[in-house]
């Protein structure tokens, strides 16, 4: 089943909205960095997206709070990837640029750049729903558009510059079946890069293995409750949610290589909250052998996790493993969350 919102049939805009249409045509190549946020996921991404039309398209995206991912797409066949589990699953080839959504877990699907592989703004509302001019500057214009029929409602707003190229889309809809949010925005344009003969290779990476095991979605989400309950520690049984508001937990596993290079460089780092190590196995860490149904949740969420925890017993904000080449970048993440500022 195809994305339900290309689905949705496109009904008149204003001429901006043509604009941006215009660019896709004429614009058969081109890369573009993304930042993108979702009411369906509890974190922020960002990447880039390289297009070659008709039939093939790279993206690569930086969650932060979970794993690093590439969807590879070309005439021949469409590849995943991910960096931190080291693991990649080859798919069908499908005509054009489209593809199945199962393809994806649900913070993969949010992360793509729907509006131009879709080139066409006008397939995200009902038919008869127009886009009307809300304010223009020398280098952009912005777009609104709003509905409400039996079926749904909802908004969306769309920045485009001068030349048609998108910058900004936030997307709100909602219906019987649930609502999304989703807000994107795109920038440093580059048009017909140089692109190697590689960049749209369905070849896995040096390194990574086939899907071994059945890929799970997040379970565990920012501003819900989280209940650790009762661990080990040298002082006997602990309430471990007591022992980790307002700290930044360090989940791990007892015999990881990379739990032991993150605790280490952490450990040398100036950071504005404590930490707190909890192991997820019967030794290691502050705090250890947890109840067996926390264990299995947080071990389907991967690890090492850092979980930055609120006075309110609620994850503030998360990341899932270790890029030990750019380790700077997860710091900085950690000292804005603190701060609460949070994309």
């Amino acid at each position: 089943m195809l994305f339900p919102l290309l689905l949705l049939l496109q009904g008149p805009a204003a001429d901006g909205i043509q604009k941006f249409h215009d660019f896709i045509q004429r614009n058969k190549s081109f890369s573009v960095q993304i930042k993108a946020t979702s009411s369906n996921i509890p974190f922020a991404g960002s990447g880039t997206y390289t297009v070659r039309q008709p039939d093939s398209f790279k993206l690569t995206m930086n969650w932060g709070t979970a794993s690093d991912y590439s969807y590879v797409k070309n005439a021949t066949g469409a590849l995943e990837f991910e960096r931190y589990r080291k693991t990649y699953q080859e798919y069908g080839a499908a005509p054009g640029l489209d593809y199945d959504e199962s393809v994806f877990a649900a913070s993969q699907m949010d992360s793509l750049p729907l509006p131009l592989i879709a080139g066409d703004l006008r397939r995200f509302v009902p038919r008869g729903t127009t886009f009307k001019l809300g304010s223009r500057t020398k280098a952009s214009e912005t777009y609104n558009a709003a509905w409400q029929t039996s079926d749904s409602s909802g908004k969306a707003v769309a920045v485009l510059g001068s030349d048609g190229r998108l910058l900004h889309f936030d997307l709100f809809a909602q219906s019987a079946m649930g609502q999304l949010h989703r807000v994107s925005d795109y920038s440093n344009y580059v048009l017909n890069p140089k692109l190697s003969a590689d960049t749209f290779s369905t070849v896995p990476p040096l390194g990574f293995t086939a899907y071994q095991f059945p890929y799970y979605d997040p379970v565990i989400n920012v501003g819900e409750p989280l209940e650790l309950g009762s661990w080990q520690s040298a002082s006997g049984p602990t309430d471990v949610d007591a022992a980790v508001r307002g700290k930044l937990a360090i989940v791990r596993e007892p015999d990881s290589p990379s739990a032991d290079a993150l605790i280490e460089y952490l450990g040398k780092q100036k950071l504005p909250v404590e930490t707190v190590v909890l192991s997820l196995g019967s030794s290691g860490g502050q705090f250890w052998s947890p109840p067996k149904a926390v264990a299995q949740t947080l071990g389907l969420q991967g690890t090492p996790l850092l979980i930055l925890m609120g006075q309110d017993g609620k994850p503030k904000a998360m990341w899932m493993g270790f890029d030990a080449d750019n380790p700077e970048k997860m710091v900085g993440e950690i000292a804005e969350a603190v701060k609460g500022k949070t994309n």
